[in-house]
């Protein structure tokens, strides 16, 4: 076989390695281990009997990791689950070879958080929903509708509407997917009990915002309620390492300084109430930045990674 012929090989096999494949998302819904189904009783880590009437939540900014550590944002893409429908989302078509993470976040990035439901198309999941998925304005989407019984009767009642840019905690899930003929699934199971790990609903509770309850969900979406299914595959859930920062004084005057161990890498985006960003730096120089904001209100600042994820955000408060 001459030298011709095996460079053709060679490039024949390596078309069929990297030959573009559909991408498909898929999410197993239960409680400790059953299938999920409303108004069904089950308990969650603190022995606490509860049932669920409602749970919806979105996910975004899906990221697949693959080929040595690529990494491949998946554009413009919203899930709005619902618990009792299986999620089986195609991301399209990408060539990947060997893939071995997902990360994905629960809720919606904050430069979309604050737009206008009413300017998407009727059946996107950004636009109106019903019941809503919508807090206002300010506030943002739902990023997680939790509702329920509690109680030994089952009859106390329990709403958590988890909001809020600072709980938009990005996550990583080690996998390397199912092939499906042509196709790769990316399989994950969600046990919906641990979503409200160390969170008391005997007595019910009523929780419409961004701290307690409502941050303690989204925090247990983040760390403890999606496995991977490919067994020996999967490192479960792993907690993303994110840069704490200081952020002081705070309220300030208009005056504030940001300062972490470590901001190579980052970029730095400041945004008000509505979403419109009033302050980006692109490449943070040292470990201590100044903000100089001229108007009163309440401010979000959020440090920015390369894929241009907000990986950790703290709310600012100008009084002038």
């Amino acid at each position: 076989m001459n030298k011709r012929i095996l460079t053709l090989l060679a490039f024949v096999c390596s078309l069929s390695l990297w030959a573009q494949k559909d991408v498909y998302f898929k999410i197993d819904h239960t409680l400790a281990g059953n299938p999920f189904s409303y108004n069904t009783a089950t308990s969650n880590n603190l022995g606490n009997t509860f049932s669920v009437t409602r749970l919806e939540y979105y996910i975004s900014q899906i990221i697949l990791i693959h080929d040595g550590g690529q990494k491949t944002p998946v554009a413009n893409t919203w899930i709005l689950v619902d618990a009792t429908i299986p999620v089986n989302e195609n991301l399209g078509n990408f060539n990947i070879s060997n893939l071995e993470a997902v990360q994905f976040a629960v809720g919606v990035e904050q430069s979309v958080n604050h737009s206008d439901p009413s300017a998407y198309p009727t059946g996107h999941p950004l636009a109106p929903q019903f019941p809503s998925m919508h807090w206002g304005w300010s506030a943002g989407y739902r990023f997680v509708a939790y509702e329920g019984k509690g109680g030994a009767s089952l009859n106390q009642t329990f709403q958590i509407h988890a909001l809020g840019d600072g709980n938009y905690f990005p996550m990583t899930i080690a996998t390397a997917g199912t092939p499906s003929g042509g196709d790769l699934n990316i399989d994950l199971t969600a046990d919906y009990t641990r979503g409200l790990d160390n969170i008391d609903v005997s007595n019910g509770l009523f929780n419409h915002g961004e701290t307690d309850e409502a941050e303690d969900v989204l925090i247990n979406f983040t760390r403890h309620v999606f496995l991977a299914a490919d067994g020996a595959n999967s490192v479960s859930l792993e907690e993303q390492e994110k840069p704490e920062f200081k952020l002081y004084p705070n309220p300030s005057s208009g005056l504030a300084f940001l300062e972490v161990n470590d901001l190579k890498g980052f970029s730095l985006s400041v945004t008000n109430m509505v979403g419109q960003e009033v302050l980006h730096i692109n490449e943070i120089s040292n470990n201590k930045v100044q903000l100089d904001l001229e108007t009163s209100g309440i401010y979000f600042v959020s440090l920015i990674d390369a894929q241009g994820s907000a990986v950790s955000t703290q709310k600012l408060i100008v009084s002038k």
